[in-house]
This record gives C-alpha cells, structure tokens and sequence, in this order.
C-alpha cells in the first residue's frame, strides 16, 4: 500500500486528504516546477534530506519558468533544495513553509512511495514524457488537456471545486491505486 505520495502540486495533497491519508510527505500545498520534477523524483532521498533554503535571487531559468507558470514571478515564498526551486503558494512565509517541509519529510516511507505528475498544459509534455521515462515504480502522470502514452489525460479544468475543496478523486480511482501497491 502506498503511505508517501510525492507530487508536483497540490494534486498529492488533495488525494490524500480525500483518501483520508497522513500527511508523510513534505510536497504538500507547493508546487514544484514541472521541468524539474523528474529530476527530484530520480535523486528524490537526496533532495528530502538536503537543507531547504530562501531563494532569494531568481536565477533566469527559475525566472522563465515561473513566467511559464504564473505569467509572472509570483509574490510568494519561495524555496531552493540545491537546484530545485519550490513555490510555497498556500504559505504566508517561508520560515512557515520550512517548518512544515521539516516536519513531513521525516515520515517520507521510501519503501511505500507514489509519484504523481500533474501537467497542466500542452507546454509541459517534455516533462511529463521525462517523468514517464524514470525508473521508478508507482507512478501517474495526469495530462490536462493533452495526451501521452502513459499517461491519464483528463479535459477542461480536471479538478472540480466544492467550497474550496479540490475534488480531484473524480479523476481516476486513485483509491484503488494507493491500496494495490
């Protein structure tokens, strides 16, 4: 059975939530950039252990591709693990981001781990199709408005919204995939 799901955004976090999970995972109300979550996902024991920091000067590729993303550099906190920048959307500051992150990656059970990839537009297939290509075992690529093999695509928004509540099990049956791993 899955414990840990590992996801790009909020997408993990709602299907746990809904699934009644623990939360044994830091990637929870964040958004990691979908051009760098395969390589998190590869070397993923590095970057749970490694020391998550303020990013407090953009480099030009973080900056395009939260251009990509937010059509602009949003004015929330930010964090860098080495390389990969994480944007902390659903925090009020960083050092509250941290102590959240600090606090799940110590229940992370890698023996017991799912990897979820939201790709919200055509513009991220590379990525999915990189995040398609790891060697890893339990994972779902959720393709919003576009297709790949491998993946399971999904129309218009994906997600229904109910007071606030993102209802993303109405998907797939994400039930079934957490308790047959």
């Amino acid at each position: 059975m899955i414990e840990t799901i590992i996801s790009n955004n909020c997408a993990g976090a709602a299907i746990m939530h809904d699934l009644g999970m623990e939360f044994k995972t830091p990637t929870v109300n964040l958004q990691i950039l979908p051009e760098q979550f395969p390589r998190f996902c590869k070397y993923l024991e590095h970057y749970i252990t490694a020391d998550l920091m303020p990013c407090t000067d953009l480099s030009e590729t973080h900056a395009d591709y939260l251009k990509t993303m937010f059509g602009g550099i949003p004015s929330l906190p930010l964090g860098l693990i080495d390389d990969i920048l994480i944007v902390f959307q659903h925090y009020d500051s960083f050092e509250q981001a941290k102590q959240k992150w600090n606090e799940r990656r110590i229940r992370v059970d890698y023996k017991n781990i799912g990897y979820i990839f939201h790709a919200r537009g055509i513009e991220y297939k590379a990525s999915a199709e990189q995040f398609l290509a790891l060697d890893i075992s339990n994972k779902l690529c959720l393709t919003q408005n576009f297709g790949i093999r491998g993946s399971i695509a999904f129309e218009g928004e994906g997600f229904s919204n109910y007071h606030g509540k993102l209802l993303i099990t109405q998907v797939y049956d994400f039930r079934g995939w957490v308790t047959k791993h």
